[in-house]
């Protein structure tokens, strides 16, 4: 190969190996202006996170030197308050006088006999001891929004007292024996009572409307005594007891028959002549209690029907 060849191809080597480094340095221009973006970027992000997080620091500083500084003013409240002398009912530093109690209840009597309300009666500030002592009724008390100790406390319930919300969940749970339990006002509508004892319970103001009785022992239970006592719509079934009751003040025969009551019927009080009236079929009568000759006394003739009561009996 001649010289020129040569000197030629070596040129052409030359310039290969150039532009391979110019190719090279762009390369590596590029690479470092992006990796500069990259570390701008990530700085930024960094240098926004310290600022929102100082931000935040700041705000959660300020508001708990704000809640300290409402901790500090009421804990002096309190202190102040605690040196003062404690009001009684009177709106003075002493107890109320005998006058002052009556000056208050007389009040209050003026204010029902004008027609006013319990629940606004509460609302003036009246207890519900007060309340009783002018003769708003137990109804009328838990219409005002008096809770059940309160009630007690003021002697519109007994110290046996019960609410029906108590009653339901301790029967569910398995219990029948209520006996001698004061129910006064409560409201057991549409409850389900399967073989439980309420006898010598205090029932007055109850409420049973639409509610079942199977095998429910009342008796001498107190059902009476306060006109918004309802049945309305209660049914009976099994053997229901009623001795020593009033309930034929609050259900007529008719209403009994109605609801289904059958064996127990003699306990309600109610004659055989009535129950005949009433509808009750003479094996009905027998089942509820009534003898063949309480039967023939009420009018029932001798028919078939009335000879097979006979004959069970």
């Amino acid at each position: 190969m001649s010289a020129e060849r040569l000197a030629g191809h070596a040129l052409a080597r030359a310039d290969e190996l150039e532009r391979q480094l110019a190719e090279h340095s762009l390369t590596m221009q590029k690479a470092e202006a992006a990796a500069a973006a990259e570390t701008t970027r990530v700085v930024g992000r960094i240098d926004a996170h310290e600022l929102s997080t100082n931000a935040k620091l700041d705000a959660a500083n300020r508001l708990v030197s704000a809640l300290q500084a409402q901790v500090t003013t009421l804990q002096a409240r309190v202190a102040e308050l605690e040196r003062r002398p404690k009001l009684s009912g009177s709106g003075s530093s002493r107890p109320a006088t005998c006058d002052e109690m009556e000056a208050r209840i007389e009040a209050l009597g003026e204010f029902r006999r004008k027609g006013h309300g319990s629940s606004l009666a509460r609302a003036a500030g009246y207890s519900c001891v007060e309340a009783k002592a002018v003769g708003y009724s137990l109804q009328e008390a838990k219409a005002a929004g008096w809770a059940f100790e309160e009630l007690r406390m003021a002697g519109y319930i007994g110290a046996k007292g019960m609410t029906s919300r108590d009653f339901l969940d301790r029967h569910q749970a398995g219990c029948s024996n209520f006996a001698g339990l004061d129910f006064s006002g409560e409201d057991f509508s549409n409850m389900v009572l399967l073989k439980c004892n309420l006898s010598g319970c205090v029932l007055e103001g109850a409420t049973f409307d639409g509610a079942q009785l199977t095998s429910v022992d009342l008796s001498n239970a107190r059902l009476t005594g306060l006109a918004c006592s309802s049945w309305r719509g209660a049914r009976f079934s099994g053997e229901c007891n009623f001795t020593g009751t009033n309930i034929r003040k609050l259900l007529s025969a008719a209403e009994l028959k109605a609801g289904g009551l059958v064996s127990g019927l003699k306990t309600t009080g109610y004659s055989c002549s009535e129950a005949k009236a009433a509808g009750y079929t003479p094996s009905e009568c027998h089942i509820g209690g009534f003898s063949f000759e309480e039967g023939r006394g009420a009018g029932y003739r001798l028919q078939q029907s009335w000879e097979k009561a006979r004959i069970w009996g």
